[in-house]
Order: structure tokens, then C-alpha cells, then sequence
């Protein structure tokens, strides 16, 4: 290998490194603040850090919920789950970062065409058919818009992102 190629091959490695640096401290950071959060009690947070690169903004996210056998003992979500639709409705949570909430749903066997999400207000309401039949309902105290919700399903944990701010 050339002295060129080895100069330019040890500057690339240095900008990894501190990219990973910047990554890891950000995560650390996060963390740091997760475990503050549950010394004063909180059982379900999360926590969000942006690290700014040349390449645009990384995010960093932290989070803890606390579930004892199967059953979330964080304290009330908002979300109430049909009961005889879902047979664990503890299973939904709701969670809020600086740009978010986000919804988690364990929904074993749901498929992407099985979700099907409307709302009134400030209420989300989140119905599955199929092999698993839930359906939730979900006041996330502000208005939203359902053109902007992300979402995402794998491995039976659905999770729905929406952004702070909607246009609804």
C-alpha cells in the first residue's frame, strides 16, 4: 500500500472513530438521563439525543418500560384495549419524546393489511383483523394527523410514530 492510500486510509479510520466517539457519548448520554428518570420513579421513558455530522443529524434513543410477567406495570398509558378483543391489554403503551409519541403494540400474527387506524380528535384508534384481533383506543391529548403517523410492524410489535405538531 502507498504512503498516499495509508495517509487517507488512516484519516478515513480517525473520522469513523470519531463519529462512534460522538455516537456512543450521545447514547451515553441518553442512557445517563434514562436511569435519573427511574430513580425518580418514572417507569416508562424515553429519551432522545441528536448528534449533528457533516453528513446531517444521527439520532440517539434511550428508553426503558418495565413489564412484570407480561404485564406492564408502568403507570397508566392512556391506551385501553378492547378486552375481549385482546386478551393482554396491557400490551399497548404510550410513550412521548420532544418531536413524538410513540405507540407500541405486542400483536403476534398481524400483518401490515390487518392495521387499520382512524381518528376522532385527539383520539387514536388502532383496530387489527386477522389471525389476532385488537383494537385500541388511544387519547393522545392533542390533535394529529393520520397522513403523518409512521408506521412499523415486526416481529408482532407494532409501533406507530407520530409527530408533534400535526396539521389536523
Amino acid at each position: 500500500m502507498s504512503d498516499e492510500k495509508k495517509k487517507t486510509f488512516q484519516e478515513n479510520a480517525q473520522r469513523i472513530d470519531a463519529g462512534l466517539n460522538d455516537i456512543s457519548t450521545a447514547l451515553g448520554d441518553a442512557v445517563k438521563a434514562i436511569l435519573g428518570a427511574l430513580k425518580e420513579g418514572q417507569k416508562n421513558t424515553v429519551h432522545e439525543q441528536v448528534i449533528e455530522t457533516s453528513q446531517g443529524p444521527i439520532k440517539a434513543y434511550a428508553g426503558v418500560k418495565m413489564r412484570a410477567a407480561g404485564m406492564d406495570v408502568s403507570p397508566a398509558t392512556a391506551a385501553k384495549p378492547d378486552e375481549a378483543a385482546s386478551p393482554d391489554p396491557a400490551n399497548t403503551t404510550l410513550t412521548e419524546t420532544s418531536a413524538a409519541w410513540i405507540i407500541t403494540a405486542d400483536i403476534p400474527g398481524a400483518s401490515h393489511q390487518d392495521v387499520h387506524l382512524s381518528r376522532d380528535e385527539t383520539v387514536l384508534s388502532i383496530i387489527t383483523r386477522g389471525p389476532r384481533h385488537y383494537s385500541a383506543h388511544i387519547d393522545i391529548g392533542a390533535r394529529f394527523d393520520l397522513d403523518d403517523i409512521a408506521i412499523a410492524l415486526a416481529r408482532g410489535v407494532l409501533t406507530l410514530e407520530i409527530p408533534k405538531g400535526g396539521s389536523a
